[in-house]
């Protein structure tokens, strides 16, 4: 990881004394999300929404190349069902089970940008994600009442991933844009059992445009 990292740093010292101009946004996010939980022993998962917020950080080398980070609070997780059944195995109901997980998510993004007032991008890289809680709640239902259960302290503390994502940049003054981002987190590690993160988030918001030259 201090490698990894290394790398990272020695790229941006590269690109940075190669640029005669670099611009640095400075933004706020915020927008719904999708997330499921990618689980080989349990097929009948589902999604549910969430939603994500948070503050971005970018830095331009030159008019195309960058590099992106930022903190976000980011809900992920998913609903599953549970079977009910009497002392003789007999069907009686099922209880709807949602798990709520929540994340503080640290992206490090390569990003590529097409010029013009209206400015297209594509982003891509690892992001680290450090778990707040992981509450499961079970529905109430005839046959058992409603309560939440707290696994927080039996899950993985680290979700680490991949994230990918596409978005348009709007010009609204000559420091100041309107991001539109489309984007999804592909998580890598174990979170409880066998279960692996995934989310898709559709996030909104303004970009304040800082100016430097070498």
């Amino acid at each position: 990881m201090k490698t990894f990292f290394t790398a990272i740093f020695t790229i941006i010292i590269a690109l940075s004394t190669l640029a005669q101009e670099q611009k640095i946004y400075i933004g706020v996010d915020a927008g719904p999300s999708l997330t499921t939980l990618r689980n080989k022993s349990n097929n009948g998962i589902k999604s549910k929404t969430g939603f994500a917020a948070g503050a971005s950080f970018e830095y331009l080398f030159s008019q195309s190349l960058g590099i992106k980070s930022g903190l976000l609070f980011e809900q992920k997780g998913a609903k599953d069902e549970l079977l009910l059944t009497d002392e003789y195995g007999n069907y009686l109901e099922t209880n709807e089970v949602t798990i709520d997980y929540n994340y503080l998510i640290l992206p490090l993004l390569f990003a590529y940008h097409t010029p013009g007032k209206t400015g297209f991008y594509a982003n891509a890289g690892p992001y680290f994600g450090f778990l707040l809680s992981n509450i499961v709640y079970y529905e109430d239902t005839d046959q058992i009442s409603g309560r939440k259960d707290d696994f927080t302290s039996e899950t993985n503390a680290v979700d680490f991933g991949l994230s990918f994502g596409i978005g348009v940049n709007v010009g609204l003054s000559e420091n100041l844009l309107l991001g539109i981002d489309l984007k999804e987190n592909l998580g890598l590690t174990k979170t409880i059992g066998d279960s692996k993160t995934n989310s898709v988030c559709l996030l909104a918001g303004l970009k304040y445009i800082i100016r430097t030259s070498n």
